[in-house]
């Protein structure tokens, strides 16, 4: 009995995340906030943008602890404004990005602006938080960051150029700050997610997927928990499919 006690005591401490500071990029559609309530439900206070409903070039930082919610500040994408509020912030833990644009258009319908917005959202807006924020975690010598990708960026997806390479780039992005960062107990990893369904998806499309159902906002989440805590502490640089079993490499 005893032995039993010690082992659910285990098993709850390498879950809490108490005095920890995760800091979210979008927070704001299904995945967000999955990771968000989770995140919460396991003691972190969280950070976390979102898009404004004014205006689709600002994004708006948040601040969650406990059942307590507030904005801090709305700031425009196309100047580095936004990143100034968080100069403040003594300490952030965790980071997880989960910002993305797509444009569902083939490479000869896409317009050199939406290429460009699309690469700004996917790939500049996270270096330039991750430039932000990283001085703090290697003071702190301890941190982890979890970029979400895509299995687009294996398989191309449903073509979508933009999408796809852009996803690759982050993965490329996650080996190397992982040989950076290691040296500071930083660990870099990322998730590759598959299909979550829309109104585009069709039960055929199950076929693909071994286990036979589309992937959900808390299957992500979970996985982004998982490398999140002391139980991943060795596992940096790599990208963890999940996708159902749908990319077999």
């Amino acid at each position: 009995m005893n032995k039993c006690k010690k082992r659910e005591g285990y098993q709850m401490l390498q879950l809490d995340l108490r005095d920890k500071v995760v800091f979210v990029f979008d927070g704001e559609h299904a995945v967000g906030e999955e990771i968000i309530k989770l995140f919460s439900e396991a003691g972190a206070k969280v950070l976390f943008l979102g898009k404004s409903n004014l205006d689709e070039d600002s994004l708006v930082l948040k601040y969650k602890e406990d059942a307590s919610s507030f904005e801090v500040g709305s700031f425009n994408l196309k100047d580095n404004s936004f990143l100034k509020v968080i100069q403040d912030q003594i300490q952030v833990d965790i980071i997880i990005n989960n910002m993305e644009a797509m444009t569902g258009k083939d490479v000869m319908d896409i317009s050199p602006e939406e290429w460009e917005n699309g690469l700004f959202t996917n790939l500049h807006i996270p270096f330039q938080l991750l430039k932000m924020i990283l001085p703090l975690m290697k003071n702190q010598e301890e941190g982890a960051v979890i970029n979400i990708s895509s299995t687009s960026a294996i398989d191309g997806g449903d073509g979508d150029v933009l999408y796809a390479a852009s996803k690759s780039a982050l993965e490329s992005m996650n080996k190397a700050l992982s040989r950076e960062l290691g040296p500071y107990n930083i660990r870099v990893n990322g998730l590759s997610v598959g299909s979550i369904p829309n109104d585009k998806d069709v039960e055929s499309d199950l076929h693909s997927i071994p286990l036979n159902r589309f992937a959900t906002p808390t299957d992500i989440a979970n996985a982004a928990l998982f490398l999140s805590t002391p139980m991943a502490g060795y596992i940096s640089g790599q990208t963890i499919l999940v996708d159902g079993g749908k990319t077999l490499l």
